[in-house]
Order: structure tokens, then C-alpha cells, then sequence
């Protein structure tokens, strides 16, 4: 163990070296003597399998806020019965009215973020916020709101309950009444994201892949099931490849968590479950992932619906070659 201090005495940073780690052993009696790491809480693990102490915190505001988002450097959440701007260090300036027990997701689309709660669907532009105005045309009607978003291929694509709506094609305003549904699974969706050939598409039950460009096209949409388990409410997010060093697989990945650990899956479908095995997810009905990266080191993080929080890093379970995602 090193510990180093700075010129007051205090402890700046503690490293602490072990000769492996292990998930799967039996936590309650671990082989100390084997140097195998059963449990750590609140230590980062780095690519040379080294331990430190992670980083406190600091409070910067006192308001109650939730589902907090990040964009070209604007932070949006909602907090007070408003969808607000947070600017660092404390100030939140309320920005439209909206039901405060919602979550809130949001999508990029070019230069404006879409924003639902699953009441109301808002835009996003230059940091102001408006409601979709209503079509005027024969057979057009304004986007519903839902409980998550993808944009794919020119359309926006809004998942409600067991149902997803698609915008007309480069549009994130309006639907054609006549062509708005994509019949999926009588379950309901848990999570949707766009990679680069197709959607994943989360159930209670089940996990799928929506590979095709027009569902209205002669083609069509094709849908493959992916796993036969589901995916936690909110945890489904985007992702970039290189982030979680799936070899040969390039663009955006799906990366999820399910009851039957962490999941990501590629382009064609391409799916693996990279967790199985190694770590099991207690039982959650919701949560939120993330992708931690802290000196070069990347950390898939999810927080769950029973307050517990969970950390992996498992390199080589990362370590996927494209042959390997089926």
C-alpha cells in the first residue's frame, strides 16, 4: 500500500496493489492468503490492476432535481415543477412548466434535443425549450409524448407503454396517422437506441434488433430477437465502440442492463452479453447507466431502483471480437 499526502499531511491518494480479482468467488470466505480481491467499495480499479481511492464530491447545488442531461455543454434536469438549465456552480433557471414526478429523456437530433416525460414532448433549440406545434395537413398529427426516444434514419422513433410511434421521415414534429405504428411485442418497452444499421428494442420479457431503413418501404423492417430476457427500465443508452473496445466494431453501441447482467449489442444485431458468468445484477425495476471514463479507464456504472450502487470493470470481458457478438 502507498499512500501519498500533500505539504499539509492530508492523504491525496492511496494505491493499493493485489494480485487478482475475482466476482465469482465466495465473498462471505475469500483466500486471503491468494491476494484475490472479494469486495471493494469506493476504489477505482486501472488497466494495470491496481487499486485507488476514488474521488469525493462536491455539493454544488441544494435543489431536488432529476433526470439530468448534458449537451454541447449545457447541463438541462428538472427540478421544482420545471424543466431547468443548471449553470455551474448553483444557479437553476426553471425553463417551462412540467409534471416534476416524471422522468425525463431526452434525444439529439441534429441541433435541437427532443424531450419527453411520457405527458408532454418538447424542442430543445439554442437553450430554449418549446411545445411541438400542431399539423395542419389531412392525416398529419403532432408526435406523441413517451417514455423514450431514438432517432434513426430520418425519423424519430417514441416508445409509449408496448407501442412505438415513428415521426414522418425528417420530421420531429408530426406523424402520419396512416403510418405512425410499429407493432413489436404486447410487453412494454423498456428501452430503445439507435445504432448505425437498426434499433434495440427493450421489453420486460425480451431484448430485439430492428434492422431495415423504411418501416413502410416494400421491405419493411425485419426483427430478430436477441435475448430471451429483458432490459431494466432506463438503463438502454448509446454508446461509441471504441469506448467499450468491442474489436472490429465501429459507430454507436447499445449498452443496457438486464437481470441477467450488463449487454451491448452492435450493428446486424450483433449482441453479447458481457457480464454473464462474471456478475449478477440483483433484481431492479428501473435505473440509469452511464459510461464512466477516468484516466484511461472506462467504467460501465449502472444505479438501480433499490439504492444500491454497482460498478464493473472487467477488461477482458470487454474484450470482444466481432465473431463473438451473436
Amino acid at each position: 500500500m502507498a499512500i501519498e499526502r500533500d505539504r499539509s499531511g492530508t492523504i491525496t491518494k492511496v494505491t493499493y496493489e493485489f494480485k487478482t480479482a475475482s466476482n465469482v468467488i465466495d465473498q462471505a470466505n475469500p483466500d486471503i492468503d491468494q491476494g484475490i480481491l472479494a469486495e471493494v467499495y469506493n476504489m477505482d480499479i486501472d488497466n494495470f490492476q491496481s487499486l485507488t481511492t476514488r474521488k469525493g464530491t462536491t455539493k454544488l447545488s441544494t435543489a431536488v432535481a432529476h433526470s439530468a442531461y448534458e449537451y454541447d455543454g449545457i447541463v438541462y434536469l428538472v427540478s421544482g415543477g420545471s424543466l431547468c438549465r443548471y449553470t455551474p456552480p448553483t444557479t437553476v433557471t426553471p425553463l417551462i412548466a412540467v409534471n416534476t414526478t416524471l422522468p425525463m429523456v431526452y434525444e439529439p437530433v441534429n441541433n435541437l434535443i427532443v424531450a419527453t416525460n411520457g405527458q408532454q414532448i418538447l424542442i430543445i433549440e439554442s437553450g430554449a425549450v418549446s411545445q411541438l406545434s400542431s399539423p395542419t395537413e389531412t392525416f398529419k398529427v403532432k408526435t406523441p409524448a413517451g417514455n423514450y426516444l431514438a432517432y434513426y434514419d430520418g425519423r424519430l422513433y417514441v416508445a409509449s407503454g408496448n407501442t412505438i410511434h415513428c415521426t414522418d421521415p425528417f420530421s420531429v414534429e408530426q406523424c402520419d396517422e396512416r403510418q405512425m405504428y410499429i407493432p413489436i411485442t404486447p410487453d412494454t418497452i423498456t428501452g430503445i437506441v439507435a445504432v448505425d444499421n437498426g434499433l434495440y428494442v427493450g421489453t420486460t420479457r425480451e431484448t430485439f434488433f430492428i434492422s431495415g431503413a423504411d418501416p413502410f418501404s416494400d421491405s419493411g423492417f425485419s426483427l430478430i430477437r436477441v435475448a430471451d430476457y429483458g432490459v431494466i427500465h432506463g438503463t438502454m443508452k448509446k454508446v461509441q465502440a471504441n469506448k467499450v473496445k468491442v474489436s472490429e466494431a465501429q459507430g454507436n453501441l447499445a449498452v443496457w442492463a438486464s437481470p441477467r447482467g450488463f449487454c451491448c449489442g452492435g450493428n446486424s444485431g450483433a449482441f453479447k452479453n458481457i457480464s454473464i458468468g462474471v456478475y449478477e445484477l440483483p433484481d431492479a425495476s428501473r435505473g440509469n447507466l452511464m459510461l464512466r471514463e477516468e484516466n484511461g479507464v472506462i467504467h460501465l456504472v449502472a444505479v438501480l431502483s433499490d439504492g444500491a450502487f454497482y460498478n464493473i470493470y472487467q477488461e477482458q470481458s470487454l474484450e470482444i471480437d466481432e465473431a463473438e457478438l451473436t
